[in-house]
This record gives C-alpha cells, sequence and structure tokens, in this order.
C-alpha cells in the first residue's frame, strides 16, 4: 500500500471536516426518526437508533467544541439546533 505524506494541519483539517459531517448526519438520522416516531411509525430496533443516534450526536457536539474554532463550531450548532 502506497504511503501519503501530508501535513499536520491537512491532517487537522480532515478530522474535522470528517467530525463535522459525521455530526451533521447524526442530526439528519434524530430529525427524520423523530419526525417518524411523532407519527408512530417506529419499530422497536429504530426507537434503540433514535436513543443511540441521540446520544451521539450530543457527544460529538462536545467534540466539534473541542476540535473547532468557536465561530466554526457555534455556527454549526446554532445552524443545526437553533
Amino acid at each position: 500500500m502506497p504511503t501519503i505524506n501530508i501535513s499536520s494541519e491537512t491532517a487537522d483539517q480532515l478530522i474535522q471536516d470528517i467530525l463535522v459531517q459525521d455530526y451533521l448526519s447524526l442530526v439528519q438520522s434524530v430529525e427524520d426518526l423523530t419526525a417518524r416516531a411523532a407519527r408512530d411509525e417506529l419499530k422497536p430496533y429504530q426507537l434503540e437508533d433514535l436513543a443511540n443516534d441521540l446520544a451521539f450526536r450530543d457527544a460529538m457536539a462536545v467534540m466539534l467544541t473541542y476540535y473547532l474554532a468557536h465561530e466554526e463550531y457555534s455556527k454549526i450548532l446554532v445552524d443545526k439546533d437553533g
């Protein structure tokens, strides 16, 4: 397997981008499952998925405050949660 050398700044940006994408994916999943739950359309395993996604979303929000600058994470959290 070939090795690709990248700068630490590039690695940091890659990690930040992945965290943001994962967070936004969890936000979307929670929104979708919550809407379906309101219509009593969820199966038991989907209720479990919703509970897990809520916990993971909240944990990811904390991670974003650690890995991103205040201006960046504030915009993401306010845009999706506020």
